[in-house]
């Protein structure tokens, strides 16, 4: 009978488990202890009850060696220690690759029936730790699939979903390690220094507390020694304090976050935090707030670098438009005169026009540029057509394969301009533009997404004609009246989008289409005529399709038919599901199902296109099973999001 061993003291503290030498009957004895888990472990839960184990319950194979001699504890000093089986004997590396295919769960309920495997399971729980108070493990094939897309696993992952949980986390991370896990070799003395990656997709509920975050900022990030990534995507801003204090700042390879920059005082030698980022490849800024603050960054960063960076992803975002309710400048003032700016009361200070040029002069002094640039995303930036030339200067725009122009506003300067004119002598008077410039460069890019405001007239749709072997589209369309000026209509404007959009049939895979109309408050959206949108039919290729569900209405399922190839659809916005039904269809009382009040539109879509895998409308996810039955899903909006949109997310991180 296979011998059986119990954690006399908590591991984590005083040592690791020692076969017991206590002749306990069967039925009183225990694998292990729940609370010598408990101890290093408190922020992953298992499914399985220890204490229900005994020798019953474990069958070995015939065929792996078991040894009726098994060492004992004497004067706490281990005698001789026969193992169990052959994988006592394999190495270390060996039982760290067995563990990293296993998830969560099942390495911890491996680590309490093997002493062998107790530091490889280890080791791999806190390799990567990921913060998503969405993640399932009832969706986690949903989840393999997506990570084996960019060759990582959702197994070596450890994922944690509560408050409880994630503040348990932040303080065993400064824990010491017991002296048999330092005897691994190339680890500190803390558990922090097991951390190879971390990624806050959110926050939970109720750890967002300045209490939270600063123990967070101030104690526990100084353990991360061994840290290569860290991504931060929460709404809650971090301290400034976070760059100064991560630890080892030479192996990190990429950097996503988000920190508060409005107490960091101009002039102050704060900035030179990030200096050291020597190995950078991977580089999310948010929000920054204006160009001085982006300036003294990269002066830094070149600065600690030699003045040459190896950046292959490179986000910077002035403020999130995603997050934030954003006050851009108007439609009506984007064109900017002489005469307008001395009799108009503007603000100059709003518009902020040195991003792009601010990067050029700290990349042309440097004599470098970023040549191995393969993903470029600009949100809430103001920019004018001589930017355009210098993007072209600071990196290698023919490398570029993915870019996102988000809530991008240019700026037209028309010069020698003294006297009030029309908007028709204004539209003359243009120049060429910053995107007819910038498509002239875009030779490999296969992926796109823009959101991009103009006045008097909209390039957008010929730079979208211009590009080659487009393979993802996200566009949204703006409208203001300015642009009535070289363009007939709304409708009119709806049609050269979609010619665009065809042009690229072939290749096309993906595709989101959105609306704004600019208004004094807010941007509302506007409706896409039907007939245009059936137009889309032409896309042969397309597996992925999000479109506006009340623009759509009635005509939703036949588009779906034209699509053979469709796999993911989305109708968002609150009409998608038709018209309100007034507090109708309750399934309980006082209880109204967001699925029930939708599952017509969903069952009327794949009904008519077997190919569909997903479908979404308003906030409802479907799953279309191979029977035609619709299962709905939760903890995938993420997931699907990245499906139907070309976003950055924390794969790409």
């Amino acid at each position: 009978m296979a011998p059986l061993y119990k954690v006399n003291i908590p591991i984590g503290h005083a040592g690791v488990p020692f076969y017991s030498n206590s002749q306990t009957p069967d039925n009183q004895r225990s694998l292990i202890d729940k609370d010598s888990i408990s101890s290093i472990l408190p922020f992953v839960s298992s499914s399985i009850n220890s204490d229900t184990f005994g020798d019953k319950d474990y069958n070995y194979h015939p065929s792996i060696g078991t040894y009726n001699q098994y060492s004992s504890v004497r004067n706490n000093s281990i005698e001789s220690l026969e193992p169990l089986s052959f994988f006592d004997r394999l190495p270390f590396e060996i039982k760290l690759k067995i563990a990293n295919e296993l998830n969560q769960y099942d390495a911890l309920n491996l680590m309490k029936v093997s002493k062998s495997f107790f530091q490889p399971a280890v080791v791999r729980l806190y390799h990567t730790i990921v913060i998503d108070p969405c993640y399932s493990q009832f969706n986690q094939e949903i989840y393999q699939a997506e990570l084996q897309e960019h060759d990582q696993s959702v197994n070596s992952s450890t994922f944690i979903k509560m408050k409880y949980s994630l503040k348990n986390f932040l303080k065993i991370i400064s824990q010491e390690m017991p002296i048999e896990m330092c005897k691994i070799g190339y680890y500190n003395s803390h558990y922090g220094s097991l951390i190879n990656k971390i990624q806050f997709v959110e926050l939970p509920d109720g750890f967002n507390s300045p209490f939270d975050l600063n123990f967070f900022t101030f104690m526990s990030v100084k353990r991360l020694e061994r840290l290569s990534r860290f991504y931060w995507s929460s709404d809650e801003e971090l301290s400034f304090e976070i760059v100064n204090r991560l630890p080892n700042k030479s192996n990190l390879n990429s950097l996503h976050v988000s920190v508060d920059f409005k107490k960091v005082r101009a002039g102050s030698t704060e900035f030179e935090a990030f200096r050291g980022f020597n190995n950078l490849e991977k580089l999310s800024l948010e929000p920054f707030l204006n160009s001085f603050n982006l300036f003294q960054i990269f002066k830094n960063l070149l600065e600690g670098n030699n003045d040459k960076l190896n950046l292959k992803v490179l986000r910077l975002a002035r403020v999130n438009s995603n997050h934030n309710f954003i006050k851009n400048p108007s439609s009506s003032l984007l064109v900017l005169t002489s005469y307008i700016i001395e009799n108009e009361p503007i603000k100059l200070s709003e518009y902020d026009m040195n991003c792009i040029l601010n990067l050029f002069i700290l990349f042309s002094a440097a004599e470098t540029r970023l040549e191995d640039l393969n993903v470029l995303s600009l949100d809430s930036i103001v920019v004018s057509t001589m930017d355009a030339r210098r993007l072209d200067s600071v990196m290698n725009l023919e490398n570029l394969k993915q870019l996102e122009l988000k809530n991008i506003t240019e700026v037209q300067l028309p010069e020698d301009v003294h006297s009030p004119l029309s908007m028709n002598d204004l539209y003359a008077r243009l120049d060429a533009g910053f995107l007819k410039h910038l498509g002239k460069n875009l030779k490999n890019l296969t992926r796109l997404s823009i959101d991009y405001r103009e006045s008097l007239r909209d390039t957008v749709p010929a730079f979208i004609y211009n590009l080659e072997n487009l393979q993802e589209l996200d566009i949204t369309i703006r409208w203001n009246v300015t642009k009535l000026c070289s363009i007939q209509s709304w409708k009119h404007l709806c049609f050269m989008y979609i010619k665009a959009i065809l042009k690229h049939s072939k290749t096309l895979k993906k595709l989101s289409l959105d609306t704004k109309e600019d208004s004094v408050f807010c941007d509302l959206h506007k409706l896409i005529f039907t007939e245009c949108l059936l137009e889309l039919g032409g896309l042969t290729e397309l597996e992925s399709l999000r479109l506006h569900g009340y623009s759509l209405q009635p005509c939703g399922p036949l588009l779906a038919s034209m699509l053979k190839k469709l796999k993911y659809f989305e109708l968002f916005g609150s009409g998608a599901g038709g018209a309100p039904h007034m507090g109708l269809q309750v399934v309980h009382d006082g209880v109204l199902d967001d699925w029930f009040r939708v599952q017509h539109v969903a069952v009327a879509i794949s009904e008519q296109n077997e190919h569909i895998e997903f479908i979404k409308i308003d906030k409802c996810l479907f799953e279309v099973q191979k029977t035609g039955k619709l299962l709905p899903r939760d903890g995938l909006e993420g997931w699907f999001e990245s499906k139907v949109r070309v976003i950055l997310n924390r794969v790409d991180f």
